[in-house]
């Protein structure tokens, strides 16, 4: 069977240019060396060209004989494959067998065209000829791999109809048996999409297609486990709106896979609709990579002040104020704010300088000073970019420790049924999440590494998706604490959320330098042993106890890191030297339960005799 995207009409210009294009590797292999043979006898019937034919080195061209020949060949492969695919396709067979005919009868008229060509290259009539030809023959070409598109895309859309209507079958579930029997034709159903859906992956051409239809398989793989559990959930407590909710906010997400496949599969959905994955517009690092290429780029003699100042002062400005969000944010340390602030206001200097240096230019043939002013300022972007970057890493520090620690507080508090902290832990679970997404976007503002910041992006959907269900099964288990299958539903959608946070937290690294992260990461774990030491000295428990577990986090999270890089080869030298001491020190990290309330517990029984000695 051919698999392919739908192929268009095809045209061919006089000069026997191809103008076809192909969604799919499959289309090309096949019908790639017809047209190198049709292009290549077709060459010289473009004036044009001669001069390029007359330039070839002696010995380089190629007989006549011989490129007929080989076009003779791949005609007669390309017929092996549509008979075997006709063979194949009983349902179809006739239409193929039609294009086939017609694929044959074109092909023995541009045999013997191209031999009457060959015989006399120098007739216009016979080459005018033969380029009509070679347009039939391709219409034809292109008419059969409709054909073995339409079969795939058929049977593929087929599929996705199947698991549709299996999707409702389950939600239309009334009991756990039909339950489980219905979502046993669904998992069949679903594997042979998937399985199909993955062998048109491998054949697109169009690398954001095949990105985005591997997204949705994966989709549809792990939200699986969340249909079945939520739709038990269901079953079992239909009178809780919280089980209705994730019901229907898991079916919307399946549906929505589904949709996007049958999209790419109809040609419906192209790379353009997926800019939002790959959208480098809002990246500030490409904003001062772009100002930097303005700035190297002006020439002095075509300089005008007026334009380029409005300009370059515009997106100083909009990168400026990018910048001031950044700085401004909770986690960012003060001495690292107030050095943002101050870079960027002799930023703004620095460019004045510049724009002066090229006013002043016009009255001097000199261009040193433009030089000094345009290094000057290059050097202030870079000194910038290092700034903005470990900002970054300060909410990477502070948000990626000891990210489960909000969902198990959340499950305790579900556990006990109590209400009213469940609102208040669901909150601070949701305020986790959400501070999560937003330092991943920072994150990937502040990267090139595009294919990594797609990764960022996906998983970042994913924890964005989980969160309001997780909350959801909280409230279910909260309703039902005796429930087997509340307990059973929650512990599914923890699993899950642990999966997606560590794939946030491993991409989010990827995109990170670990010089600038072991670097902060050590100034925030002695500002903490400070913190500790007043804590001490001031008899403040509650405080030793909050830095004591900070502390500890962000030590598990340095050694996460590093064995994370010394584990994908980027280190050889250094890798198996540097794995043993990491898990050493990991090895030594008390357990949290004996770290801090053993500091704590102490200073709490010592803290009354601080007080009388103070009396």
């Amino acid at each position: 069977m051919v698999n392919q995207g739908v192929m268009p009409s095809p045209t061919m210009s006089t000069s026997g240019s191809s103008e076809l294009s192909y969604q799919s590797k499959t289309v090309e292999s096949l019908i790639a060396p017809i047209i190198n043979q049709l292009n290549q006898l077709n060459l010289a019937s473009n004036p044009q060209t001669a001069s390029t034919l007359l330039k070839r080195k002696k010995g380089t061209s190629k007989k006549a004989n011989y490129l007929v020949d080989s076009l003779i060949k791949s005609i007669e492969l390309f017929m092996h494959h549509a008979n075997d695919m006709a063979q194949e396709n009983v349902q179809y067979r006739e239409e193929i067998m039609q294009c086939i005919e017609e694929i044959r009868q074109h092909g023995n008229m541009m045999i013997e065209a191209s031999r009457d060509f060959s015989l006399d290259p120098l007739s216009v009539q016979k080459r005018m000829h033969m380029v009509k030809i070679s347009k039939d023959l391709l219409n034809s070409i292109a008419a059969l791999l409709q054909i073995g598109d339409l079969i795939d895309s058929s049977l593929l859309l087929q599929s996705i109809q199947l698991v549709k209507q299996d999707l409702i079958k389950l939600k239309q579930s009334n009991n756990q048996d039909e339950l489980a029997a219905n979502f046993k034709n669904y998992g069949s159903d679903l594997i042979d999409l998937t399985n199909l859906a993955g062998k048109r992956q491998a054949l697109l051409n169009d690398l954001r297609l095949k990105d985005e239809l591997a997204s949705c398989r994966a989709i549809l793989k792990r939200n699986s486990l969340k249909l079945f559990t939520s739709s038990k959930t269901l079953i079992r407590h239909p009178e809780l709106s919280a089980a209705q909710t994730n019901h229907d906010l898991i079916y919307k997400e399946q549906n929505e896979a589904l949709e996007r496949i049958q999209s790419i599969v109809t040609n419906e959905l192209t790379s353009e609709n997926l800019s939002h994955l790959y959208d480098e517009t809002a990246s500030l690092s490409s904003a001062l990579d772009e100002l930097d290429r303005q700035i190297v780029s002006i020439n002095p003699s075509q300089f005008n002040e007026s334009r380029m100042r409005l300009k370059l002062e515009t997106q100083l400005e909009n990168i400026i104020s990018a910048v001031a969000l950044m700085a401004d944010s909770e986690s960012t340390r003060a001495g690292r704010r107030d050095r943002i602030v101050n870079e960027c206001n002799v930023l703004r200097q620095a460019l004045q300088d510049l724009l002066n240096a090229y006013s002043n230019n016009k009255t001097n043939s000199s261009n040193d000073q433009i030089e000094i002013a345009t290094t000057d300022m290059t050097k202030l972007t870079r000194n910038l970019r290092r700034l903005l970057r470990k900002a970054v890493i300060d909410h990477i520090s502070d948000s990626f420790i000891e990210v489960n620690l909000p969902l198990d507080s959340l499950i305790d508090v579900a556990k006990r049924g109590d209400d009213k902290q469940l609102e208040d832990y669901s909150q601070i679970f949701l305020d986790n999440a959400e501070k999560l997404l937003e330092v991943s976007s920072m994150a990937c503002s502040m990267s090139n590494n595009l294919e990594g910041i797609k990764l960022v992006r996906m998983a970042a959907i994913q924890v964005q998706q989980l969160t309001p269900q997780i909350i959801n099964s909280a409230k279910i288990l909260a309703s039902r604490q005796s429930s087997k299958v509340a307990l059973e539903n929650m512990d599914v959608f923890r699993d899950l959320w642990t999966k997606n946070v560590k794939l946030l937290t491993d991409s989010v690294d990827d995109i990170t330098q670990v010089n600038d992260f072991l670097s902060v990461s050590e100034n925030h774990i002695l500002d903490d042993l400070n913190r500790g030491c007043v804590a001490l000295r001031d008899s403040d428990p509650d405080l030793l106890d909050r830095l004591a577990g900070g502390i500890r986090a962000r030590c598990i999270r340095v050694c996460n890191v590093v064995l994370l890089i010394t584990s994908s080869g980027s280190y050889k030298s250094v890798s198996d030297k540097t794995t043993l001491h990491t898990r050493m020190h990991l090895a030594r990290i008390p357990p949290a339960s004996r770290s801090n309330k053993s500091g704590s517990e102490s200073l709490s029984a010592t803290q009354p005799l601080f007080k009388s000695s103070r009396i």
